[in-house]
C-alpha cells in the first residue's frame, strides 16, 4: 500500500516516473502475492494493489508523454536555431531577451510589473504557437489541514509554509492533442523565491486531471497545491509556465 502510494504521488513528477514505475510494479507484485495468502486480511492488499496497478499505468503514460514532448522541443529548438535564407519579424508579445515566444512584454498584463487579475485568463505559448488558454482564480490559503484530509501520503508543507489550493481551467487550444500536466504552476515570493507545485507533492481536494487527454477546445479544471510562504503571500505572484519556460504572472490575491 505504501509502496503504491509513494509510487502514485511520483508518477507525475517528469522523468522521476521512470523509477516509480518500477516501485508500482513492485507494489503490485507484492500486493498480488499478499491477496493470495491464507489466514490474513485481503482489504488492504486489494486495495494497495489498486494503488500500484494505478501508478504503473501513470507512470508509463506520463512517461511516454513527457519523453515525446521533450523530443519534440528539442527537435523544433534545434530546427529553429538553424541558420535560415530569411529574416522573420518579431511579433508583438514575443519576449526578445529570453526566446520566450508568445511571453508578455514588460509592462502588458500577465507580464511581472503587470500582473494578470484573478479570474481572468491568458493564452500560454508552446514555441511560440498558442498551446493553451489558462484562467486561475482565487487560492484556498493555508489548507494543509484539507491536504491531509484528501490522501494522508501527500507531503507536509515545509516550514515557513503552508499550502495554497490555487483553482485553475486549462483549456487545449492547439492542433492535436495536450495534458493539463503541460501546464506548470507556481508562487514567486516578493524577494524572488520560486516555489514550485513538486516542491511538495500533494493530492488537492477537488484536484485538476492533470492527465486527462484533451482535444481542441476541451477543458479541465481543478484545484492544485501549492506549499506557499505563511506570511507576504500578498506581496508574492502566482506563476503559471508551460514546459519551454514562457510564463504569466497573476495577482497573488
Amino acid at each position: 500500500m505504501i509502496i503504491g502510494s509513494v509510487a502514485l504521488l511520483g508518477s507525475f513528477i517528469p522523468f522521476i516516473n521512470y523509477i516509480t514505475g518500477f516501485f508500482a510494479f513492485v507494489g503490485l507484485v507484492l500486493g498480488v502475492i499478499a491477496i493470495f495468502l491464507k489466514g490474513r486480511k485481503k482489504t488492504l492488499a486489494i486495495v494497495g494493489s489498486a494503488v500500484s496497478l494505478l501508478a504503473l499505468i501513470l507512470s508509463i503514460v506520463l512517461s511516454i508523454a513527457y519523453t515525446n514532448l521533450f523530443f519534440d522541443t528539442v527537435d523544433e529548438a534545434i530546427a529553429s536555431s538553424s541558420p535560415s535564407a530569411t529574416s522573420e519579424p518579431i511579433e508583438p508579445g514575443d519576449d526578445t531577451s529570453t526566446g520566450e515566444q508568445g511571453a508578455p512584454v514588460a509592462g502588458d498584463v500577465g507580464s511581472r510589473e503587470n500582473p494578470a487579475p484573478l479570474g481572468s485568463s491568458v493564452e500560454l505559448s508552446q514555441l511560440g504557437e498558442p498551446t493553451w488558454q489558462v484562467t486561475v482564480n482565487a487560492p484556498t490559503l493555508n489548507a494543509d489541514a484539507a491536504v491531509a484530509a484528501e490522501n494522508s501520503f501527500s507531503d507536509t508543507a515545509p516550514a515557513g509554509t503552508s499550502f495554497a489550493l490555487l483553482p485553475i481551467t486549462t483549456t487545449y487550444v492547439g492542433s492535436e492533442t495536450g495534458y493539463p500536466a503541460y501546464v506548470q504552476v507556481g508562487f514567486e515570493a516578493a524577494d524572488g523565491t520560486m516555489y514550485n507545485q513538486y516542491d511538495a507533492i500533494a493530492i488537492a481536494p477537488d484536484g485538476i486531471d492533470a492527465v486527462a487527454e484533451l482535444a481542441p477546445g476541451a477543458s479541465a479544471s481543478g484545484n492544485i497545491a501549492v506549499a506557499i510562504p505563511t506570511t507576504g503571500v500578498e506581496q508574492g505572484l502566482w506563476v503559471v509556465s508551460s514546459l519551454d519556460g514562457t510564463k504569466f504572472y497573476f495577482k497573488a490575491q
